[in-house]
């Protein structure tokens, strides 16, 4: 049910109208199939929202957690290139239950965070950007911005 595309749509389009405009102030793993984003509203100094995605194959999803702390051991920073950089919003994609979280380009880069939802088979989260940089659990590939 959470892994459906009418339910990843609906969730989308919450997402863009929350975080859209706000900046990424961490991306981290704290344990195996983990990743950790925290988002924060540079207009608001209480304005932060946390995803949770589990990453597991026998049960992935996504989690929302109103806040987050992290350990001060055993954790790793990821996708290095896109902290602090700003959400211009949201794309989901038509009819797949798949969606990108896109920010901002600056100079010749242009990144979005990609979510394949595709049920406790596979879930993958990767960048996609027009220069590849080593990342974990992931997959990066050249596109045009």
């Amino acid at each position: 049910m959470h892994n459906n595309y009418y339910f990843l749509r609906q969730l989308s389009r919450q997402l863009a109208s929350t975080i859209t405009g706000w900046q990424l102030g961490a991306c981290f793993s704290q344990n195996k199939d983990e990743l950790i984003l925290g988002f924060f509203d540079p207009a608001n100094p209480d304005g932060e929202l946390y995803i949770k995605a589990h990453l597991d194959p026998s049960f992935c999803c996504l989690h929302f957690p109103d806040d987050f702390k992290r350990s001060r051991r055993n954790n790793v920073d990821l996708f290095q290139p896109i902290n602090g950089r700003q959400v211009s919003g949201i794309h989901q994609f038509e009819n797949e239950r798949s969606f990108g979280i896109r920010f901002e380009q600056e100079g010749d880069s242009a990144y979005q965070l990609l979510f394949k939802m595709h049920g406790n088979r596979q879930i993958s989260c990767c960048t996609t950007t027009i220069r590849s940089f080593p990342c974990s659990k992931a997959v990066c590939k050249k596109t045009k911005p």
